[in-house]
């Protein structure tokens, strides 16, 4: 029996895949002399886990904080007390084994911000 043009191309699609070279994406670093007292930095990278815990992880610092710009216009509202989630504000972070740990509201580290 003789396999179809289906076999045959899907066959050979397998076999260019394996036999084509690896790629790796490319990894940037970006690194920040810190001094004691107040730092303001650009991120210009992406962490590939943005989670404040994993990126500060090994990181002696009392609070990280950054603007959160308002998305956009609120054009109806169901519930007046649920009309915050959209608006600007400051976002923070703070060492989990703070009294203040609980405040935080920062639930992501993104590229292209100010912090």
């Amino acid at each position: 029996m003789r396999p179809g043009l289906a076999f045959w191309t899907a066959t050979q699609a397998i076999l260019l895949l394996a036999l084509a070279p690896c790629t790796h994406a490319q990894t940037l670093t970006q690194t920040f002399h810190l001094h004691p007292g107040w730092n303001a930095i650009w991120l210009e990278v992406d962490p590939p886990d943005r989670r404040p815990e994993v990126v500060l992880r090994g990181l002696n610092f009392v609070s990280v904080w950054t603007w959160s710009e308002r998305l956009t216009a609120t054009d109806f509202i169901q519930n007046p007390s649920s009309a915050g989630w959209n608006r600007a504000q400051w976002l923070a972070h703070f060492p989990a084994d703070s009294p203040e740990a609980i405040l935080g509201d920062l639930h992501a580290i993104l590229p292209h911000r100010g912090y």
